[in-house]
This record gives C-alpha cells, structure tokens and sequence, in this order.
C-alpha cells in the first residue's frame, strides 16, 4: 500500500537560527554531516510504538515496518522537528495499522527525543480507510486534512468529503483545540 502525502513543514524562527548556528560551526571546524533531518527521519521509522501485538508483544518498528500474525504496521510519512523546543529532534509518523480485518486505521504517533532514544509518547487516531492528502506542521501545530465517507456511506465506497484535524502538541501530547 502507498499513499502520498504533502507534508509541509513551517520552520520556526528558532530552528532557523539553530540550523545556521550549527551549519557555521560545521563550516568552521570543517565537519561534514549528512542532514540532521535524514537522520532522525530514518531513526523515527525504527522507533517501538506502544501497538501491542495478540501476545502483547509492542510493535518495534524495523524500515517502517512491523508484521506479526495479526498485526501490520507501516510508516507513511514522518516529519522531524523539535516540537518542545529542547534543542532535541522530535518525530511524528503517519502510519496505518491492520489488525487482520478489513479496517486500515491511520494514526498520528508522536515521538519525542529524551536524549538517549526516540520514544512514542501519544498516539491520534483520525480513521478508518480514509487518504491522508496533506500534513501541514507550523511549530507545535498540526493541520491534516484527509477523504473520509460521509456519515452512512458504505466502506466500499471510495473516500471522496474532505476533512480537516487541528491538533497542537502540548507537554508530548496531541491536544484538540476546544470545540466552540
């Protein structure tokens, strides 16, 4: 299964002035370094997500994927960047699970960086075989916008009204904001 998303990451003015700082240093001392992003994008498509498996086993993503006997995991998409502004790069991945049935759940998995290794710290659940078309990150706000069914539509239907999440992270979890 493939999907393409359009993810759009806004920096902040703070990750810029980060990155020009480190970029300098490299250029200083003349070290050569691959981007800190590719880096932590593909450490994030080999995180342990907190998806248990039938024996409760959680699901230790390896290339973005996971497979067991009733259970199938697969990153979509990630988006690195430092979302509680500790100088640390932090993850959010688009997956989709399966748990053996018809159902494709697509989620939002939040990861943070706590120096030592990336670990999950919320999840968001935004459907059942829906497409995820665009992810737009600004800082520690999030804008998903997907095709979903209308309300009594069938599942065999192909996903065709679109729909748009507003999530922020606060304090490593996802947060709606009021309804209102």
């Amino acid at each position: 299964m493939t999907t393409q998303t359009k993810i759009r990451l806004i920096t902040s003015p703070k990750n810029i002035l980060s990155g020009l700082f480190l970029g300098f240093v490299f250029t200083l001392f003349g070290c050569q370094s691959t981007s800190p992003n590719k880096t932590e994008a593909a450490k994030l498509k080999n995180v342990t997500l907190n998806i248990k498996d039938l024996s409760g086993n959680p699901a230790v993503l390896v290339d973005g994927k996971y497979e067991e006997a009733h259970l199938f995991v697969q990153v979509l998409d990630t988006v690195v960047a430092d979302f509680n502004y500790d100088g640390l790069p932090d993850g959010l991945l688009l997956i989709v699970e399966n748990t053996g049935g018809t159902g494709s759940f697509y989620k939002l998995c939040l990861v943070f960086n706590n120096g030592i290794k990336m670990v999950q710290t919320d999840e968001f659940l935004v459907g059942d075989r829906i497409k995820v078309t665009n992810l737009d990150v600004d800082g520690n706000k999030l804008t998903l916008t997907y095709l979903d069914r209308k309300k009594n539509e069938p599942f065999s239907k192909k996903p065709h009204v679109k729909k748009t999440i507003q999530l922020k992270i606060v304090d490593s979890a996802f947060e709606e904001p009021p309804v209102g």
